[in-house]
């Protein structure tokens, strides 16, 4: 009875001891891995400029820039380091009234996804063009059935080009 009392009080101590070491501290999350921003090289207040084969130009500044800084949350808390983010957006062109937004995410820091829509103020569909890719990629061309059939983003430029089928054209980034 003694030695059941004592593997009691031991396997006891133990499980408290080990829940407190667990529960005790912080983890800590990874910021936005600065190389993935390669794809969208931007800051907040750039000025992105396309021309068509009209000599129609485009400004598009950007308005909105949110990329996931490190964190910290303690370890009782329940929780997981599951995203990183980078989301742009832009002011409207002046003439077309068309903007553009994208993003890069993870939910697990290993399987990313691109995505970027292009958008007229006066249509509610907003179209986006999701697309899973790598670092080991040059150049990702972002498809879609609606208005703006295709956006290509190159590594080191951003958004390179897109076509406009509503103004039948490509914006190509001056």
């Amino acid at each position: 009875m003694k030695t059941i009392k004592l593997l009691f009080l031991n396997t006891l101590a133990c499980l408290i001891i080990s829940s407190l070491t667990t529960c005790v501290g912080d983890v800590h999350c990874p910021a936005f891995p600065a190389e993935m921003k390669i794809f969208y090289p931007y800051e907040k207040g750039d000025t992105l400029r396309f021309v068509n084969a009209a000599n129609d130009t485009l400004e598009l500044v950007i308005k909105e820039l949110q990329i996931t800084e490190a964190y910290t949350f303690p370890k009782n808390c329940d929780c997981d380091c599951n995203a990183a983010i980078l989301e742009f957006a832009t002011s409207a062109d002046k003439y077309l009234t068309l903007n553009i937004s994208g993003s890069i995410k993870s939910f697990n820091y290993k399987d990313w996804s691109i995505k970027c829509s292009v958008i007229q103020e006066y249509r509610y569909d907003y179209e986006y063009f999701p697309y899973t890719f790598s670092m080991d990629m040059n150049t990702i061309t972002l498809k879609d059935d609606n208005n703006f059939d295709s956006v290509v983003v190159k590594k080191g430029v951003g958004i390179e080009s897109f076509y406009d089928k509503e103004n039948d054209c490509t914006w190509v980034k001056i």
